[in-house]
């Protein structure tokens, strides 16, 4: 799988919760257009997004030791 691979070089942040729940995920949450295509976030579902995550998940990605 791409992603196991991927994850053995890099850390991923799965974001779908974000915007998911256990049925559906929504293109739009309050009224923000969350993508601007198929596999890109909008500018400002980026923000909306960046702006729910939590401190450890931050720190999961941001502390990561360089290689």
């Amino acid at each position: 799988m791409v992603t196991a691979k991927l994850a053995e070089r890099y850390r991923i942040l799965a974001l779908s919760p974000l915007y998911c729940d256990e049925e559906l995920c929504v293109p739009a949450k309050e009224g923000i257009s969350l993508f601007r295509d198929a596999g890109h976030l909008s500018i400002e579902g980026a923000h909306w997004i960046g702006s729910r995550l939590t401190k450890p998940q931050l720190e999961a990605v941001t502390n990561y030791p360089a290689k």
